[in-house]
């Protein structure tokens, strides 16, 4: 599943959205790339989610800027996104860990 369904989350629930022992890495992208890629994408297996302000921004890209995003060295691997690799993020930290320590720390609410 996609999703986190709504009351208590558990470990195992993370664990679904997340399988794999993917690492976080920075990296960049062209404006174009991450406007067709991942903005505008029309890849249903894609899940995008805006924060306040990436609602805000997300129409006023420029398409020949250069912009940096975090994403999982899966996504990063992947040749037809257009990422170039800037940084790892420590190799023992997993996207559902971060997730989890979110929660934990009351990120979703009550």
């Amino acid at each position: 599943p996609g999703y986190l369904a709504r009351g208590e989350i558990k470990y195992s629930d993370l664990h679904m959205l997340f399988p794999f022992d993917n690492r976080l890495v920075l990296c960049s992208v062209s404006g174009s790339k991450l406007i067709s890629k991942f903005i505008s994408t029309n890849n249903s297996n894609y899940f995008i989610a805006y924060s306040d302000y990436g609602r805000q921004v997300k129409n006023a890209i420029d398409p020949a800027g250069t912009y940096y995003v975090i994403v999982d060295t899966y996504s990063a691997s992947y040749a037809p996104n257009g990422l170039t690799v800037v940084e790892t993020y420590d190799a023992d930290v997993f996207a559902r860990d971060l997730l989890a320590a979110y929660a934990e720390d009351g990120g979703f609410g009550k």
